[in-house]
């Protein structure tokens, strides 16, 4: 076999492997959202005293236990992060202490802050679920 026909050979297969783990890419998202439509209702009773609808929902069959897990994705308005960041320099206190470089404030960190810094920063920051991940495990 030539160099030639064995590149041809594993392109072929790493393209055929391509469309299958596309194919089962798919079915996995149909199975998943329909794992998520079945136990909606619990669910939702899960984690609705979760901090912004995220946490572990953990669901049990009688052959698997189920976890339903949505993280926090959080996000911050650079413009106003920068405004403020000007205004703490203003008041003579580092922004840096508060803010990253980067215009990014540590979810830690924003938590151990004092009430008025948190409620200044408040409409910089945007909380949104991430995509949730369900974990199964044989009992």
């Amino acid at each position: 076999m030539t160099t030639e026909n064995t590149i041809d050979t594993l392109a072929s297969e790493l393209l055929s492997l391509k469309e299958q783990i596309a194919k089962l890419t798919k079915q996995k998202k149909h199975v998943e959202e329909t794992i998520e439509e079945i136990a909606a209702s619990d669910i939702n009773a899960q984690l609705a005293d979760a901090d912004y609808g995220c946490g572990t929902a953990t669901l049990d069959s009688d052959k698997y236990k189920i976890k339903y897990a949505i993280t926090k994705k959080i996000s911050w308005d650079q413009d106003l992060l920068e405004r403020l960041a000007d205004e703490l320099a203003m008041r003579g206190e580092d922004p840096r202490e508060y803010v990253k470089v980067k215009f990014d404030v540590s979810e830690n960190a924003y938590k151990n802050w004092p009430s008025t810094l948190q409620a200044m920063f408040e409409p910089a920051r945007t909380v949104s679920a991430s995509s949730p991940t369900i974990t199964i495990e044989e009992k």
